[in-house]
């Protein structure tokens, strides 16, 4: 029984949190340099849009763009399995995960996600996610991401689909 497709996990609190906090900034250096000119009013104008476009670009921008190319890669055919029971499995102490990731093993191969992911499967046990405890059997569709820096193993293997095996 499948139980997860791949989707894009928009985040916007996170993104509405940044951005205030980049106003509250902005206001603070106005505030700080009080002064008539306009080079001043012209170079907080000109840094609060860069910071704009520096955190749409990270929090939005980029996790989007990789989230096209993995729905161009499972068009394509170009997504990996493997099927079996989960080993090794960990979730974060804190029900909220606290930036900590889970992770457990199938086959030898290791997956990790926290709940902060933009997109592929980010659901931790503890917030009702699917994989929960060793022993399950499952299916496993993932995409591999890898750095620009080492091309050897993956930085990331990105869950797009999962679905659970007969338990009898």
């Amino acid at each position: 029984m499948k139980v997860y497709e791949f989707s894009f996990n928009y985040n916007y609190k996170i993104f509405l949190g940044l951005f205030i906090i980049l106003c509250i900034i902005t206001m603070g250096l106005g505030l700080f340099f009080k002064s008539n000119r306009n080079t001043i009013k012209v170079f907080i104008i000109v840094f609060f849009a860069f910071l704009s476009y520096f955190v749409c670009n990270s929090i939005y921008f980029y996790p989007y763009s990789r989230y096209k190319l993995i729905v161009n890669a499972i068009n394509n055919d170009q997504i990996l399995y493997v099927s079996g029971e989960v080993t090794d499995f960990h979730t974060p102490e804190l029900k909220f995960g606290n930036h900590e990731f889970e992770s457990f093993k199938i086959n030898g191969i290791e997956f990790k996600y926290s709940e902060y992911e933009s997109y592929g499967y980010s659901t931790i046990s503890k917030q009702n996610g699917v994989i929960y405890q060793n022993g399950q059997k499952l299916k496993i569709g993932y995409y591999e991401e890898y750095d620009y820096v080492d091309k050897n193993e993956p930085s990331r293997r990105v869950i797009v689909s999962i679905e659970i095996l007969d338990e009898k």
